[in-house]
C-alpha cells in the first residue's frame, strides 16, 4: 500500500516505485504463501469492449 499511494500522489514513477526489492520481496512471499493462486482477467472481454465503444 505504501508503494501505491506513492505511485498515486506522483511522489515516484510506476516502474521506480514496483521496481524496488522491498515490493519484490512482499510479492514473492505472498505467492510463495498461495501456491494455488491464479491471476484472472476482471475486466469486459475485446468483443464486448468494441461493442460498447464506437470504432
Amino acid at each position: 500500500m505504501r508503494t501505491r499511494a506513492q505511485v498515486r500522489h506522483l511522489l515516484r514513477p510506476d516502474d521506480d516505485a514496483y521496481g524496488t526489492d522491498e515490493v519484490d520481496r512482499h510479492v514473492t512471499a505472498w505467492l510463495a504463501a498461495h501456491p494455488d493462486f491464479t491471476p484472472k482477467h476482471d475486466g469486459p472481454t475485446r468483443d464486448q469492449w468494441d461493442a460498447l465503444i464506437p470504432g
